[in-house]
């Protein structure tokens, strides 16, 4: 297309730079929401692991002899189905199992539905099954697993594992009766400290019930009160993040500023008079 010279090009300077501070208020406030929605996601809640911002989710399940018992191993079904409830459909959390050495079993890029399978193996049998077993419980495949008890290999894993998936930090939650072996006393004091200090790793702890005594005052000490809670035969899942309704405002925000800069684009036709225009004024 040829461009027809304009007598009154300099007339337009002006409705070309509104159009141009207008396309510019406009990307740069789609920019501004995407990055807000990015900041607020509610990535510090486990139940919901979105794995916002670089940040995993990881439980870590205490599987040593001291916790085998009924009423433990209901209260740890409840929290695994709580934890994969409140995860939702596209939630993701890890899983590492530990006595005095740990394994990983489910990746922190895991679904959070991946938890149910392991929540069979923590529900009594009833009828028939439970007639033709010895066992109240089905046979756990991690059985040779159980021995002795040191809390900071489950903890260590934990991190490694968050730093495998490539992700700089995260949220853990630990399920254990907190009793220790004497000899961790060292490794389990540098990696709760290790916590308490991080600004990328949180720790929560869920304490399971116990004939022998728990630290429960080292934890809350180091940790701070509000991350130490008793578990429960029937624990809630996790309340929404307060942030999560912000942050789907911000990203409805993105996608109406996003139609209004496409429109924007229809309507306003770019102008072709550019180059006269230059000319004209210099």
């Amino acid at each position: 297309m040829t461009s027809i010279p304009l007598a009154d090009a300099p007339e337009l300077l002006p409705a070309a730079r509104r159009t141009a501070v207008v396309r510019g208020l406009l990307a740069g406030l789609l920019l501004a929401t995407v990055a807000m929605a990015y900041l607020v996601a509610p990535s510090h809640d486990l139940g919901r692991a979105f794995a916002a911002g670089g940040l995993g989710n990881v439980i870590v399940l205490d599987q040593s002899g001291s916790i085998d018992n009924t009423v433990n191993d209901r209260m740890i079904r409840k929290q695994l189905l709580a934890q994969a409830k409140a995860a939702g459909a596209s939630g993701r959390i890890g899983l590492v199992l530990f006595s005095d050495s740990a394994l990983e079993t489910l990746p922190p890029t895991a679904p959070g539905r991946a938890l149910r399978p392991f929540a069979r193996f923590f529900e009594p049998l009833h009828g028939r099954a439970a007639a033709l077993s010895s066992d109240s419980f089905p046979p756990s495949p991690w059985g040779t697993f159980i021995g002795g008890t040191i809390i900071s290999s489950g903890l260590r894993e934990a991190i490694a594992d968050l730093h495998r998936a490539g992700m700089r930090g995260g949220n853990v939650l630990l399920v254990s009766d907190l009793v220790d072996d004497p000899v961790d006393q060292n490794g389990l004091l540098a990696v709760l400290h290790e916590f308490a200090h991080s600004k990328t790793l949180h720790l929560q702890v869920r304490a399971l019930p116990s004939g022998l005594s728990r630290p429960l005052a080292l934890y809350r000490r180091i940790l701070g009160p509000s991350a130490v809670q008793e578990a429960t035969v029937a624990p809630e899942a996790p309340a929404p993040s307060p942030s999560q309704p912000l942050s789907l405002w911000l990203i409805g925000a993105a996608a109406l500023t996003a139609v209004a800069l496409a429109v924007h684009e229809l309507l306003a036709s770019p102008l072709r008079w550019r180059r006269m225009l230059e000319e004209a004024v210099s």
